[in-house]
């Protein structure tokens, strides 16, 4: 197995991947936010995630219900 194969393999073997797809432009405001925070992309999504669900109950309670219109996709 070659240097390459055993990464992905590890990455396959130790984490879950999710797919995000944002609106055109907002990846940069993600990135710069990150950045500000001195965070990878990664780092920054997942701390926001963790955040989030640390209470047991997200923030977004019932306040939100789903996408609007247009972020559907």
């Amino acid at each position: 197995m070659n240097r390459t194969e055993y990464k992905n393999q590890f990455y396959k073997d130790h984490y879950d991947r999710i797919n995000l797809a944002l609106p055109k432009g907002e990846r940069e405001r993600v990135r710069a936010a990150a950045s500000g925070l001195g965070m990878s992309v990664n780092e920054y999504l997942y701390a926001l995630i963790c955040d989030d669900l640390a209470s047991g109950e997200s923030k977004f309670g019932k306040k939100r219900q789903g996408f609007g219109e247009e972020q559907r996709l």
